[in-house]
């Protein structure tokens, strides 16, 4: 993921990031017209906690959103980012243990150096 900071939003106890995965869209046959889509947007507020939104189907953090919207919002209010990482963690292994030998282990693997 890069990110970059939203420095029009962010404030001494306000900090907004974009982040972008490499997605980009472009109108169709007009590839010298690509954006990038920015599929996630943080705000790391000033008591630790995170603001986590994720868009998907094509969707960046700026578009205008309404109840009918295809975007598919999601979002996540994280307090002890360093306590939600080892959780995240070990559900990984309790996954990696349960899919061994079963359809879908391909995806449930060990970090590997790359």
């Amino acid at each position: 993921m890069e990110w970059e900071i939203i420095k029009e939003n962010s404030k001494d106890y306000w900090l907004e990031l974009k982040g972008w995965d490499g997605g980009e869209k472009y109108p169709f046959g007009e590839l010298d017209k690509r954006t990038k889509i920015y599929s996630v947007h943080i705000a790391c507020k000033w008591d630790g906690c995170i603001d986590y939104r994720t868009y998907s189907n094509g969707y960046s953090y700026d578009h205008e959103c309404d109840d009918d919207c295809p975007c598919c919002q999601d979002y996540i209010h994280i307090c002890d980012i360093d306590e939600f990482i080892k959780d995240l963690q070990q559900l990984k292994k309790v996954a990696i243990q349960y899919y061994k030998g079963k359809s879908g282990e391909e995806y449930w693997k060990e970090e590997q150096n790359v």
